[in-house]
């Protein structure tokens, strides 16, 4: 694998505005917040914007699509969480896949998908209208180019 290196920061805090100005220094390409994690997200999104860094609203599992409609033309892309963060090791929830599909029918911004993705539920997020998906586990739990020939073929085979 060789892609373009991207630099993310994926801010799985409370109140994140308390240290969003030490965030804004590392001049990442863009910054991922979650909806769940402050009451001030427009202040936010625009701090960042303005520093023409993008910025991706994530929901947790049992978060509704309703809370990111405020802010969908203000951000760059949708993270959804495919598990419970506060659960390590939890199970890929399928449900996601009806956000991402419900979301698909109100944007066509980029959806990543984040959280226990496998070569079978590679397929189903794509199918239901994901670009992008974060794998980690699945790469390290067998062989490493084995499993990402495998991730490809899947991607491959719904594109």
């Amino acid at each position: 694998i060789k892609p373009k290196t991207k630099f993310e920061l994926h801010l799985m805090v409370r109140s994140p505005e308390r240290f969003i100005k030490h965030y804004l220094e590392l001049k990442p390409d863009c910054i991922i917040l979650h909806v769940e994690s402050t009451q001030k997200l427009a202040m936010l999104i625009k701090k960042i914007k303005d520093l023409k860094i993008k910025v991706s609203l994530a929901l947790n599992p049992k978060t509704p699509v309703s809370k990111i409609i405020p802010h969908i033309n203000d951000i760059d892309y949708i993270t959804l969480l495919t598990v419970s963060p506060e659960f390590y090791g939890s199970n890929f929830q399928t449900k996601v896949l009806d956000k991402i599909k419900e979301i698909r029918k109100i944007t066509k911004k980029p959806i990543n998908v984040d959280g226990r993705i496998d070569e079978l539920n590679a397929i189903t997020s794509v199918k239901a209208g994901a670009n992008s998906l974060a794998v980690s586990q699945f790469l390290f739990e067998n062989d490493f180019e084995e499993s990402v020939k495998k991730i490809k073929k899947a991607i491959n085979s719904v594109n």
